[in-house]
């Protein structure tokens, strides 16, 4: 009965860290996620989906405040528990290594992000399924890491796939269309390819108006 307390407790205190994380409160989601990993590491050991879980919003949490180092450190802590856990080839590792590689992104080093991300994008493909919106989220970040890399081609390949994937979850009046159109307009305008620029950028700027 005691340990079922605890266990609620923790789940309780997660609850509420991620609330705080929603309205933005990152530092107060932080001190609430560090209290119910504590408990949950008393509760259940280390090796358990639901430490992994916590791990994942603390990582969450300090990316939000750009404490890079912190948030990898829980980041690969919650990943090595999820491949103990699940193997390689899981929903949650992709997460987790999604994750790491957006830090990697962020402080711009685009080759280690880039191997996380195709890492990534091999497991969410095997998992979810070549037209799930992670996928298309993934496929979106190595858009926009080769567009940051002047690799015009390989980023348009990836963001026309990620138009194919939004078209079929979303319609083609949502505003994250619209974001994806502006960024291969853009690329068509450097490449020097005015009518496919004009085509795209002229649709996200309709979308982007009737969203308001």
């Amino acid at each position: 009965e005691l340990v079922g307390n605890k266990a609620q407790v923790a789940e309780t205190m997660h609850s509420l860290g991620q609330v705080y994380f929603k309205t933005e409160n990152f530092k107060r989601a932080l001190a609430v996620y560090v209290k119910s990993l504590k408990i949950r590491r008393l509760v259940f050991g280390d090796d358990h989906h639901l430490v992994a879980q916590v791990l994942h919003s603390i990582g969450l949490a300090h990316l939000k405040c750009h404490a890079y180092d912190d948030a990898l450190q829980a980041f690969f802590e919650s990943l090595a528990i999820r491949q103990r856990l699940h193997g390689p080839e899981h929903a949650d590792v992709a997460a987790s290594l999604y994750n790491v590689g957006l830090i990697y992104h962020q402080r711009g080093y685009y080759s280690q992000a880039m191997n996380y991300y195709q890492h990534t994008l091999e497991i969410e493909r095997n998992t979810l399924g070549r037209e799930h919106r992670d996928v298309a989220l993934t496929l979106y970040s190595i858009g926009v890491l080769h567009q940051l890399s002047s690799d015009d081609e390989e980023a348009l390949e990836a963001f026309n796939e990620v138009l194919l994937i939004e078209r079929r979850h979303l319609g083609n009046d949502h505003p994250h269309i619209a974001r994806t159109l502006n960024d291969m307009g853009n690329i068509y305008l450097k490449m020097g390819d005015t009518i496919k620029a004009m085509e795209a950028l002229t649709e996200a700027l309709r979308i982007f108006r009737e969203a308001g």
